[in-house]
């Protein structure tokens, strides 16, 4: 099929999603829509191959579009004193899929296999349900599912509480940490400088930095751009201004190699230098990144 013909299948898909939310207010139901279409733009950049077949299993695990509207409308309309915080949707979703597609083997192999006292299998960098499955295959009955951002791709598990080796007592619950891909730009107004780069490089994202003097306390940040809640893709650039109690005196010049222009020269200038911009198409090579 052509990349136009996969493009409809999923546009079909969130139609009818689109469709089973109408009990929904407008920007509600707007709100969820894209939020799943987002969630299969991730999960599609990682299938092996762009084919009927990888996107319509895509569409599959993530669920059909009728369950994924009942349980959003039941949420909607659940008493105030029974809602709490609520766990995001996609991810809802994610995960009562995973485990209900397991569900089966897991029956299967207990039926099968003896009560000896399991040992944690590596499943480090395997998919959600590939690494369920590694689970029930080494006799793990007990599982939980977080997702958190991490440079791995999203999907993919990068943390558990249990050692590869370990034993897993009768009855302990191994909790696999999902990675969800780099996430929306976090606030970063009223962090230290070394703290707002932490929080970007765990997300994926590059920092650009310039210095503007005012009253506010030295080195803390006072903006950003792009705003928060910006989604980026990973090594994307964000731009904080951090709080300078002087001029600075121009030194050596920061490093800028790779950033998009307009961040390198504000970041240059903020620093006190002079900015001259010559264009190249000449490709560079072994550049390092902040």
């Amino acid at each position: 099929m052509t990349m136009t013909e996969l493009d409809g299948i999923i546009d079909t898909y969130l139609s009818r999603l689109d469709t089973a939310l109408a009990p929904l207010s407008t920007s509600r139901r707007a709100q969820i829509v894209t939020e799943i279409a987002e969630h299969i733009n991730e999960g599609r950049a990682n299938l092996p191959t762009q084919s009927e077949t990888e996107i319509r299993g895509l569409l599959e695990r993530i669920g059909s579009p009728n369950d994924i509207a009942e349980s959003a409308i039941a949420d909607e309309v659940a008493p105030l004193g029974r809602r709490g915080t609520r766990r995001p949707l996609v991810a809802t979703v994610a995960i009562v899929l995973a485990i209900v597609l397991v569900a089966g083997d897991l029956v299967a192999y207990w039926a099968e296999s003896g009560s000896s006292t399991p040992s944690m299998p590596n499943v480090i960098g395997l998919q959600v349900k590939a690494a369920q499955r590694s689970l029930i295959a080494a006799g793990i009955a007990h599982w939980s599912l977080t997702s958190e951002s991490s440079l791995e791709p999203a999907g993919i598990v990068f943390l558990t509480n249990a050692k590869v080796g370990a034993t897993v007592k009768p009855g302990q619950s191994v909790n696999l940490v999902i990675s969800s891909g780099p996430s929306a730009v976090p606030e970063l107004v009223g962090l230290t400088q070394d703290e707002a780069a932490h929080r970007l490089r765990v997300l994926g994202l590059r920092l650009a930095i310039v210095r503007e003097v005012g009253p506010h306390t030295a080195a803390t940040v006072i903006g950003e751009q792009p705003g928060v809640g910006t989604r980026l893709e990973k090594q994307s650039w964000v731009q904080i201004a951090v709080s300078s109690a002087t001029r600075p005196t121009p030194g050596t010049p920061p490093q800028v190699l790779l950033m998009p222009a307009k961040f390198a020269i504000a970041e240059l200038r903020s620093f006190g230098f002079s900015v001259g911009v010559r264009y190249t198409t000449t490709p560079l090579h072994g550049l390092g990144r902040r």
